[in-house]
Formats: structure tokens, sequence, C-alpha cells
């Protein structure tokens, strides 16, 4: 291997914090961060591997009620870390939970597992590193899949700014904390500014604006970061290229993961180039003969791999229908007056949402969203459904079934997998 070298005088660890089943992109990552040889990585786990790790990273075996014990020992707090999404709201404490594996390091981050890096730094520069205090991968919001903070007890307890810190990390619901308290949509496709928006807690993304607009610290905030499915990805030795020409800081997969189909080639050795296309990754060049004849195969792949998938989805939802509807349909409900109010998760604080009335129809009103949206109402009530887009590229299927005796909805939000989300309608 020829290691991208960029004779780096500032020294970075990052952490990742992973539990559960290995996933398909472990490779993917470990090759990423071999490559970056000038930064190191460390990850905190209770999988054991029989793997070899690069030089540059470090496993830390800890379970997950070890790190929970380690952190409110760390915090002197009763740490509510029982789960993998909830660990997320407590990266920006691991400058303090990790304090005894980070000393003489310049800076510590963190970051996700479900990303490839490109030439950290070529984008994170020596002379950034000197003068600024925290840096996020996006212009709008401090980024959970790649921050960076500088390693001195001022900008590592900024999280301690907060007014909700405690709040946060000792209750077991997820407040997207360690980014913007779900408040995406406002400021990526409204582009609000987050200081002057009202807020449920006071999350990082607020903490790092407000301090840098006082001067307190220096914060950089560009998007330097690649998301969605865009493809035109070029990894080659260490080097991620967007488009044949801008350097990218990495590929975060996280909407990659999630598509209906993705064809993921399941290397034991990763090559040393390699190229992320829209729904697949592929060591041929879309350029390439064997690229081309590639994507012909694999398309006709995703296609009749999503034929299946929507025929088992539609036998699923029919089969469903109509045993809700028998076990419902007698009980009919006056929606107009019974099901309008304000809605939260049981045992999800921060999951609700309003169904109001407009005009006669029945509307549900998600946070951050600038409009209502229309349900249709069907089948004497048992189901209400209703089909919208985010960010005018992800249609979402929204189902709603009321049972009028204890005054619930069950919620499922497809392709989400949010599942039989049990909302109580508030008094």
């Amino acid at each position: 291997m020829t290691a991208v070298n960029n004779l780096s005088k500032k020294s970075i660890i990052i952490i990742s914090c992973f539990y559960g089943k290995e996933p398909w992109y472990f490779n993917l990552f470990l090759k990423s961060c071999e490559y970056n040889p000038d930064v190191d990585f460390m990850i905190v786990t209770d999988l054991t591997f029989s793997r070899n790790f690069p030089a540059n990273c470090k496993v830390i075996p800890l379970s997950m009620a070890g790190l929970k014990k380690l952190t409110s020992e760390k915090l002197s707090i009763d740490a509510a870390l029982d789960n993998h999404l909830k660990l997320c709201d407590f990266r920006p404490a691991f400058g303090t939970v990790f304090s005894d594996l980070i000393t003489g390091y310049d800076f510590w981050g963190y970051c996700d597992m479900d990303i490839i890096y490109g030439n950290i730094k070529h984008i994170v520069t020596d002379e950034m590193l000197d003068t600024y205090d925290v840096i996020s991968a996006r212009q709008e919001y401090l980024t959970g899949c790649f921050t960076l903070f500088r390693n001195d007890q001022r900008v590592s307890d900024l999280y301690q700014k907060s007014k909700d810190w405690q709040k946060v990390f000792q209750d077991p619901d997820y407040y997207n904390f360690d980014e913007c308290n779900w408040k995406q949509v406002a400021l990526v496709v409204h582009q609000k500014n987050i200081v002057e928006m009202d807020r449920e807690i006071d999350c990082m993304t607020y903490i790092i604006k407000n301090e840098a607009a006082t001067g307190n610290i220096k914060a950089h905030f560009v998007t330097v970061i690649k998301e969605s499915v865009p493809g035109l990805l070029d990894w080659n030795k260490g080097n991620l290229v967007y488009n044949s020409g801008v350097a990218v800081l990495l590929y975060h997969l996280i909407e990659f993961k999630s598509l209906l189909f993705f064809y993921s080639p399941g290397w034991k050795a990763v090559p040393d180039r390699f190229f992320i296309e829209s729904f697949y990754i592929s060591r041929f060049s879309p350029q390439s003969a064997s690229g081309r004849i590639f994507q012909y195969w694999v398309t006709k792949l995703k296609s009749a791999d999503n034929f299946l998938k929507i025929s088992k989805q539609f036998i699923k939802w029919g089969i469903k229908y109509l045993s809700s509807s028998r076990k419902i349909k007698n009980d009919h409900i006056n929606f107009v007056n019974e099901i309008p109010g304000f809605y939260k998760g049981k045992g999800n604080e921060n999951m609700f949402f309003d169904l109001i009335i407009q005009n006669g129809s029945l509307f549900v009103k998600f946070p951050h969203m600038p409009q209502p949206v229309l349900l249709r109402h069907r089948k004497n009530g048992s189901f209400l459904a209703g089909k919208f887009e985010i960010i005018q590229t992800v249609n979402i299927d929204v189902d709603l079934r009321y049972d009028k005796s204890e005054g619930i909805c069950y919620l499922e939000i497809l392709p989400y997998h949010i599942r039989n989300v049990l909302m109580v309608k508030q008094p």
C-alpha cells in the first residue's frame, strides 16, 4: 500500500462507538482509515474480530454496560445509555468520557462507521487546525458523522454550555443533541439560523454557533462531504473525488444503505480503487467497457429485486389492511370530533405531531415541516393514510391507525422502518 501522506504536524484521534453486528461496509471504512496514516482511529465496541486492523486503528473492547458505567463515572451522572441510537447524544462528551485515551492529541473527534473517508488532511489542513476550535463537515449544522474538537478542557466541555445537557444525558429518549435536535430541514432547506429559532433544547449546533458568534471560540462550518446517492464518486488510494474534480472529505452511506435495492460487492480485500454510483459499488470505472457491462447487469438485477420486494410489500399491506379493517370497522369513528389533537410517542417524547382539521379535511403536522400534510380517510376510519415528500426527493408513506376506545394512534412511516409506534393523544 502507498498511503496518503501529508506530513502533518497536528495529531487527530477520531472515536467511533459501535455495537451490534459487523456491517457490510466495515471493510470499506477500515480501508479508507488505512489510507489516512496521519490520523488515528479508536473503535469502541463489544465485537470480537479475527481480522487484522490497520496500524492507525485501535480497537477498545467495551460492552454497552461498561460504556454506560464509564460515562456515568466520568460525567458524574446516571447516564441513560442503553442503546446505540441514544449513544449519539453522548458524542459531544467523548472528550471527557475517553479523556484517558486521547491524551497528547491536538484534536479529538467522533464519526459514524457508515462512511468512506477521502484524504482527511487534504481537507482538514494544519492551517485550519491552527485556526479553529471546532470543525464540522457541513455548513448548516454540527455533523454527527464527523466533527473535530480541539483537545483542551475549555473546548471539550462545550457540551456543558447547554442548559439541557444533564436532562439529555439522563433521559432514555434520543434528542439528536449531537447535531441540531431534528432541525435539519429548517436549517438546510429553509436556511434558518438556529440561534434565532425556538428550541426544545440547547443542542450542540446552537451551542457551537452561539459561542462562535460571541467570540468565545472559532468554529468552521463548511460542507465537505457527500450524502444522499449522488453517484459519480471515485475512491483512489485514499483520495475521494466527486464528478471527476471535487475532493471530498467523506461519503456518508446513510441513504445508500437504506435504498430498496443496492449492490455492495462484499470484498474481503478491498481494491485500491473503486467507484460509488447511485445504487452500487464497483471496481470498474463507469466509463470503461467492463463498467458499462457491469452497470447493465446490476440494473437488471435491481429491476428484478425491486419487483419481488414491492410485490411482497403489497401482499403484507393487503393482509394487514384487511385484518385491521375487520378488527375496527364495527367501531365507526367520527374523526372530525374525535381524532384531532396533539400526539406524543409513548416512551419517545421526541416523536410528536398534530392531527388537525382544515376545510373539513384531516391533516397531520409533523415538526419542522412548513405545511400540514393531507391524510386520506378510508374504510370507516380504520386507516388514515397519506403520501408526501420531504425535500422533494423522498416519498414517504404514513400509516395511522386510530383506536377510539383508548384515544391513541399507531404510527408507521415507510421506508424509514418506523413500525407500530404508540402515539398517545395529549389532554
